[in-house]
């Protein structure tokens, strides 16, 4: 009979130990922590100040196009801070090719650019991907309607910078 009760005890105790523990495991969801409350862990509110880890900041980027549709040149620029920066690198590098009735195209921020060409005849898009701007310089190179087929002449993206 002492025997039944020292395993029926062990057992219980066990059982308890092991309740307990995959409760201590178990994660809790952001802004909450682990408490005790009696004999179970539960998840609380955290204390202010101590909810989870300080959210990424981005920095914006701009990129542009600038062209001589006059020459045929284009100017480009990716991966600036600002909108005015972006431009003005755009107009430089489209002079830099000789271009000198150089003008910008298109302006854009967190994004993606494509440049369609068919002979003189431009097309610049944006988009989320470089897919979605691919379809929208083609498509507005096509109706635009060039002597010769449409063709992707420039595309790159200018996302924004993590900085904390």
């Amino acid at each position: 009979m002492k025997w039944n009760f020292v395993v029926l005890l062990f057992a219980v105790l066990f059982t308890h130990a092991s309740r307990v523990h995959s409760q201590e495991v178990a994660p809790c969801p952001s802004g909450q922590m682990p408490a005790q409350v009696q004999d179970a862990v539960v998840c609380a509110p955290a204390p202010a100040g101590t909810v989870g880890p300080p959210q990424p900041v981005f920095q914006e980027r701009w990129g542009a196009l600038a062209t001589d549709t006059d020459k045929g040149t284009v100017g480009f620029a990716i991966g600036k801070s600002s909108r005015e920066l972006a431009e003005s690198v755009a107009m430089d590098d489209c002079r830099a090719k000789r271009g000198e009735a150089c003008a910008v195209k298109l302006s854009y921020r967190n994004a993606c650019a494509v440049l369609a060409a068919s002979g003189k005849n431009y097309s610049a898009a944006t988009g989320a991907t470089i897919e979605s701007a691919t379809q929208a310089a083609m498509a507005a190179c096509s109706r635009a309607g060039g002597e010769r087929a449409c063709r992707v002449d420039y595309s790159a993206c200018s996302w924004p910078v993590q900085i904390q």
